[in-house]
């Protein structure tokens, strides 16, 4: 660099984002570790996705840079909003937030200015039916366009999203169950739920119903017969082809769950055979369909995309590059 070309830390902010425009990822979490000034000018325009996790207390001291060890103060509920209107080309949030008293902080978010964005939300197990409540509430209306809802079906959250983001487009539903009972089909199969989705977000382009029972007795299997998961089967294309506007579709589908023989043999090149054909009889039987996916042990699931009427399925692996941008690992867009 020649003498006279100033250095970066006296240029303009704006001959800098200039700069950063040109720059790869790796090269910006680079220069953004040589000073706090880089890191609020070029990390807040590049973030896409953030995580919310920890304590109140820790997210302030990440974002502050000094401890604080007080109560919990309008100041620091009122950072979650300021820290993610500071990031313009953020698109989602996932909130794992620890609060010792509940109460006090969605006394404090109701008190504090609404958001605008992001546009994308998602929340880690075990999330509090409260703080739920209250920060779903606190998006302008219209604003949210996916949601991830917490782990295991709780109807209060279903329905707080029901009532504040009926135009959703994309929507991801924890179906795992606590209390097993003997039912006549898989929870992510269902097709009546489905028909509920559609009901209750008629805009929704991506689904995605994940399962996840712990498996604790023979008796507790979702399906005791072949003809009962055709059946199913059967059911859930005539829920989905009733979803005009559904392009992509997810759902859980393990054999353990199964007490049918699916696969004669039991070999990877069977199953994979078998659930590959499953993906390819569905697409075909819902013509509005884009991209379906079937998790059948994971890591591993199963894609099929439709493009220029042609259907080709693969199976896929979560933990390949690239797959936490794409559907399913991503719910929107």
């Amino acid at each position: 660099m020649a003498s006279t070309t100033p250095a970066l830390a006296t240029m303009p902010t704006e001959i800098l984002c200039m700069i950063g425009s040109e720059l790869g990822e790796n090269e910006l979490v680079g220069i953004s570790q040589v000073s706090r000034g880089f890191r609020n000018i070029f990390l807040a325009r590049r973030f896409k996705r953030v995580v919310l996790r920890g304590t109140m207390a820790r997210i302030e001291f990440y974002q502050n840079e000094y401890p604080h060890n007080g109560p919990l103060s309008f100041e620091d509920v009122a950072l979650i909003g300021s820290l993610l209107q500071g990031m313009p080309k953020l698109y989602g949030v996932t909130f794992r937030i620890n609060c010792y008293d509940n109460v006090l902080f969605n006394r404090l978010l109701r008190e504090a200015p609404k958001w605008s964005s992001p546009r994308s939300i998602a929340f880690f197990r075990n999330t509090d039916h409260s703080n739920f409540n209250a920060v779903i509430r606190r998006f302008l209306p219209g604003t949210l366009e996916a949601v991830r809802i917490p782990y295991g079906f709780n109807k209060r959250h279903y329905n707080i999203v029901k009532s504040q983001c009926p135009t959703l487009k994309a929507l991801e539903i924890d179906r795992s169950c606590d209390r097993q009972r003997r039912r006549n089909v898989t929870p992510s199969l269902d097709h009546d739920f489905v028909n509920t989705v559609n009901s209750d977000f008629p805009e929704v382009e991506s689904l995605i119903l994940h399962e996840d029972t712990r498996f604790r007795n023979r008796r507790f299997m979702w399906f005791t017969s072949a003809a009962e998961l055709d059946d199913a089967v059967s059911l859930l294309i005539d829920a989905l082809d009733d979803m005009p506007r559904l392009r992509r579709f997810a759902f859980t589908l393990r054999e353990d769950r199964l007490d049918i023989p699916l696969i004669q043999d039991d070999v990877e090149a069977d199953i994979d055979e078998w659930c590959l054909n499953l993906v390819e009889s569905l697409l075909n039987a819902v013509p509005t369909l884009e991209e379906l996916c079937i998790s059948f042990y994971h890591p591993t699931f199963y894609r099929g995309t439709r493009r220029n009427h042609q259907i080709v399925v693969q199976k896929a692996n979560r933990n390949n590059i690239g797959e936490e941008d794409r559907f399913p690992s991503s719910l929107w867009p």
